[in-house]
């Protein structure tokens, strides 16, 4: 009997569970999504948050978090509303499609 690694097969299962999501997110007009989008949505799912937080609870520079976040806010995914607490600073929230995306790939799982 061949024997396997534990990990390959674990990335493999992982590969095989992404594609058929984006195929499902792809069937509801989501396309062009690449994988950072699902941890900054589960991250906004959870509140409003500001950029430099998003950045530290994602383990990533801040630069970085801009850069997935300008292209999440082009595609309506994301968008940022006024703080209460700090006028001049902005928060980030789930725009209604960004709301959808993350409801159908809930249902996915």
């Amino acid at each position: 009997m061949p024997s396997h690694d534990f990990g390959v097969l674990l990335g493999l299962a992982y590969q095989a569970f992404v594609d058929q999501l984006h195929v499902e997110l792809a069937r509801h007009g989501f396309k062009e999504l690449v994988p950072s989008y699902g941890y900054v949505l589960r991250a906004v799912a959870e509140g409003p948050i500001n950029q430099r937080a998003l950045s530290r609870r994602l383990g990533i520079t801040d630069q970085g978090a801009g850069a997935i976040v300008a292209a999440m806010t082009r595609r309506r995914l994301l968008t940022r509303q006024r703080d209460p607490d700090d006028g001049r600073a902005r928060l980030l929230v789930l725009a209604p499609r960004g709301e959808e995306l993350l409801r159908v790939a809930r249902r996915f799982h």
